[in-house]
């Protein structure tokens, strides 16, 4: 991509102030950020990131999965969480409002929410705080998936209409699509 995905720029903003925005406005408390490499050229260049919690993880190279026990350790240990790729950074704030009124009222024995769209699972992924022990004992290169997939008696599927859940980024001309939806939908919002 030529720079982190977190510094991809929609307008004057960058993909990871677009996700702390869209977290706050959907009702979550402060977002705990986990940067690895770049971590300091992210935060100087990404915006505003007094409303988050960064942890700056030294040994991102060891594995996704280092990364999201990085921050789960610095979580309060009763808090439901999302897990938040920052390669999707167009999701909706209704979207993340839909995935939190789900998880606050889902069956008992449901303890991830993840969005689908035409059948396909997609990001972020809600996760009970009862899983938060499961993704510590994961192995640094292990999928989170190994987790969330281990029952799928405790998933719950939320069907949403929003393209950002499946939209990931990983290559330029990914961006540029995603880009291209950003700034029409910017247009009709004006």
């Amino acid at each position: 991509m030529g720079v982190p995905k977190a510094l991809l720029r929609f307008g004057g903003r960058s993909a990871l102030s677009l996700i702390i925005d869209s977290c706050l406005s959907a009702g979550y408390a402060p977002a705990v950020i986990v940067l690895g490499a770049d971590a300091r050229r992210v935060i100087e260049a990404a915006g505003d990131l007094r409303s988050a919690n960064i942890v700056i993880h030294e040994e991102w190279a060891s594995g996704r999965t280092s990364s999201l026990k990085a921050g789960l350790r610095t979580m309060a240990r009763l808090a439901p969480f999302l897990i938040f790729p920052v390669d999707h950074p167009l999701i909706r704030a209704g979207t993340l409002a839909s995935l939190r009124k789900a998880g606050e009222t889902a069956p008992p024995h449901c303890r991830v929410v993840v969005p689908i769209i035409g059948g396909r699972r997609g990001h972020p992924v809600l996760c009970d705080a009862s899983l938060r022990n499961e993704f510590l004992a994961l192995g640094d290169e292990e999928p989170a998936r190994a987790v969330t997939g281990r029952d799928p008696g405790r998933v719950l599927e939320l069907d949403v209409s929003d393209p950002g859940v499946l939209e990931n980024l990983d290559a330029p001309e990914d961006y540029e699509q995603a880009l291209r939806r950003w700034e029409m939908e910017e247009a009709e919002r004006s």
